[in-house]
């Protein structure tokens, strides 16, 4: 596809790089091989097998390909509520020639949500702010921002840096959060993109 506005990937990118080294381009390299792959899905093809029994179709695009997965009944049940377009996916698979078309082939053995992926992985939520940000009004509206979203397991902290000084400070687990899309965007728009960092 066409993205007027830059690909959807991009937002997601640097998260994704510490956790996946693989890109869809180079699946070529690691034929006969398990690896793991991230991507924003593209699209879904429901299907049955022989049996009768619900597989899909997986388009995953990661900005430097795009790749049809196959997710077979066993890996593909588990997950088919929470398979949303345009949302990203984790997905272990064995990588194989496809006899059809001649490229490659993945099929999935394991696959996971990058919401589930922060619940599980995520250890802290860092925040950095300079001088501007961490006046009372900026601290202020920072806590208004974490506070809908306390009472999760991620805990936060915060580093500043001004021309003074710098130092870093964990805050108290009662501002522990649940980490979201929600939350995330609305930290971004308030600091910056790299302000706003998910420490694996």
């Amino acid at each position: 596809g066409f993205y007027l506005s830059g690909h959807p990937y991009n937002q997601y990118a640097k998260e994704i790089g510490g956790l996946v080294s693989l890109r869809i381009a180079e699946l070529s390299k690691h034929l006969n091989k398990t690896v793991k792959i991230a991507g924003i899905i593209v699209g879904i093809r429901a299907l049955k097998t022989k049996r009768g029994k619900p597989m899909a179709i997986i388009s995953l695009d990661d900005q430097s390909a795009r790749i049809d997965l196959v997710a077979f009944s066993e890996v593909y049940e588990d997950m088919r509520e929470k398979l949303v377009k345009d949302s990203i996916l984790f997905v272990d698979g064995d990588v194989a020639v496809d006899d059809f078309s001649g490229g490659v082939r993945m099929s999935a053995t394991h696959m996971i949500t990058l919401e589930d992926v922060r619940k599980t992985y995520a250890k802290r939520l860092s925040l950095s702010l300079d001088e501007a940000a961490a006046d009372a009004e900026g601290l202020q509206k920072i806590a208004s921002l974490l506070k809908p979203f306390q009472g999760g397991d991620c805990p936060v902290r915060i580093h500043y840096q001004s021309s003074r000084a710098r130092g870093s400070l964990l805050l108290d687990k009662c501002w522990s959060v649940t980490l979201s899309e929600d939350l995330l965007n609305q930290l971004r728009y308030c600091l910056s993109d790299d302000a706003v960092v998910i420490d694996y």
